[in-house]
């Protein structure tokens, strides 16, 4: 079928319009042509619910992904809380043993001063060796 079949024969358009409207009806449908379409006054209207509604499900979307907090009783929290001071204790607790000093008078011998004592050096070993138990404990095991 091609276009000329379509067309509509002259003698059957109504007679009632002048050439000139027909003219401006053309060319008024050419011009919406070019334009985008718009959305129909009903999308318009509900476009910032639309909006709401996916703020809303990204801010739910966030809450979901925080981390629950669970309350603690006190009893778990002052178990929490002492970790850290319980083992401080137990630290200086052994570095204060004599086979400790003995210890390291045997691999280091310039940490014990004329009278046979433990000297400034070695207790600053011993404060490193303490240190770095603390960090190791803490990172790995608690």
């Amino acid at each position: 079928m091609s276009s000329v079949d379509r067309a509509t024969p002259i003698n059957q358009l109504r007679g009632d319009q002048n050439t000139s409207d027909v003219v401006n009806n053309i060319l008024t449908e050419m011009e919406h042509q070019d334009q985008p379409p718009m959305a129909p006054p009903s999308q318009q209207r509900y476009a910032p619910q639309e909006e709401q509604y996916e703020e809303q499900y990204y801010e739910d979307e966030q809450e979901q992904s925080a981390p629950v907090v669970k309350q603690l009783s006190f009893s778990e929290k002052l178990l929490s809380e002492a970790k850290l001071p319980v083992l401080v204790v137990l630290l200086v607790f052994v570095a204060n043993f004599s086979q400790l000093n003995k210890l390291l008078v045997e691999y280091v011998p310039k940490v014990v001063g004329n009278d046979g004592n433990i000297n400034m050096l070695g207790l600053l070993v011993k404060a490193v060796l303490a240190g770095v138990l603390f960090y190791v404990v803490k990172k790995f095991v608690l």
